[in-house]
């Protein structure tokens, strides 16, 4: 759901890989948001609705993505390697947590600018 409950983010296959999708929290006005190499999931709105993180497999290791939710401007937050999912957004919508595993000791929760800036370890 969107912040102000008027949309709902979700996942669909219709392009032979799984993408982002929007509609209206009727049904009405479904669309693609995303154009991804592999198949996006997990799709979290941001706290002002103006974004969407994601996550997006690409060489066969998932990256946190992010796109408007109007459309347009996606973008990958993270490239490290080593699997980075399930993003989180911060209640400001300043940053975003997410889960890596590119520390090489399983998967430990990181933390990085809503910008894909400044990402750091918070767990060991």
């Amino acid at each position: 759901w969107s912040p102000d409950g008027k949309h709902i983010a979700f996942t669909s296959n219709r392009s032979g890989r799984t993408e982002i999708w929007v509609m209206s929290a009727n049904g009405s006005g479904q669309r693609r948001l995303t154009h991804t190499q592999s198949d996006a999931a997990r799709p979290v709105w941001s706290p002002s609705g103006k974004q969407i993180a994601f996550t997006d497999e690409v060489n066969q290791e998932e990256q946190v993505n992010v796109v408007n939710a109007g459309g347009g401007g996606q973008k990958a937050l993270t490239s490290a390697s080593g699997d980075n999912y399930d993003p989180s957004w911060s209640p400001d919508g300043k940053q975003i947590a997410f889960e890596s595993g590119r520390a090489g000791n399983g998967s430990q929760i990181f933390l990085m600018n809503a910008n894909g800036s400044d990402q750091k370890q918070l767990t060991h």
